[in-house]
């Protein structure tokens, strides 16, 4: 829901966006949770094509920032892999909080359709600290 809801935000940003979603401990290849299709319909964004996919070292070497939703997801990557520890972020600290967003899955819907709202407020609160943190990452600034 994530990657959506930021790829409908970068649409109104300056610069050329490649947004993405990998599951710390997911599995490859599965759609999305019906929760979650639904939750993004009633926004307009279509899931339809979202298969899930872990996070990799490619990835994580390819991206200029890299936002988690819980402080754990963050922990797990920097563990895994160090070299990312300077580009990884909770999702809520770029919106100036501090706290993590609980994963809807297997929930029900107005689990799902609450997680989307509170995504999709901190995409909107924290979008001009996410671009800033991924263009000064982009140009050297994290390790």
């Amino acid at each position: 829901m994530a990657e959506a809801l930021f790829r409908r935000q970068a649409a109104a940003l300056n610069g050329d966006w490649q947004v993405a979603s990998a599951g710390t401990w997911a599995s490859r290849g599965l759609p999305a949770a019906r929760g979650a299709v639904e939750a993004m319909a009633a926004r307009g964004l279509d899931l339809g094509e979202h298969r899930s996919r872990p996070v990799s070292e490619a990835a994580l070497r390819d991206a200029d920032l890299v936002l988690t939703m819980t402080a754990s997801h963050r922990e797990g990557i920097v563990l895994e892999f160090p070299f990312a520890a300077g580009r990884v972020h909770l999702l809520s600290e770029l919106s100036g909080k501090s706290y993590d967003v609980a994963d809807p899955y297997g929930g029900t819907a107005a689990e799902y359709e609450a997680c989307a709202a509170e995504l999709a407020g901190l995409i909107e609160a924290g979008a001009e600290a996410i671009v800033q943190r991924a263009s000064r990452n982009a140009m050297g600034g994290a390790a």
